[in-house]
């Protein structure tokens, strides 16, 4: 007796996201890339205190290897 075989041609594009076009990534043009003007982290936490002050104090003081984490400093800050 023979036995039937199901075989699953894959459409265009379906191949499991190898090759093809279209999808996400890639290179964008240079409309896509806008830059924006470099914020501070005082002003990104809504703080008048310097943020980035604080952290390098921190550094400073910690045993570490001068190793403190981001928010530390920002928490410090609002204090």
């Amino acid at each position: 007796r023979k036995l039937k075989t199901q075989t699953s041609t894959a459409m265009a594009g379906e191949d499991g996201g190898k090759g093809g076009k279209g999808g996400k990534g890639g290179k964008g043009t240079a409309s896509d890339k806008k830059k924006r003007a470099p914020q501070s982290r005082s002003s990104r936490a809504g703080l008048q205190f310097p943020v980035g002050r604080i952290h390098r104090h921190l550094k400073v003081r910690v045993s570490r290897h001068g190793r403190v984490g981001a928010t530390s400093a920002v928490y410090m800050a609002a204090i």
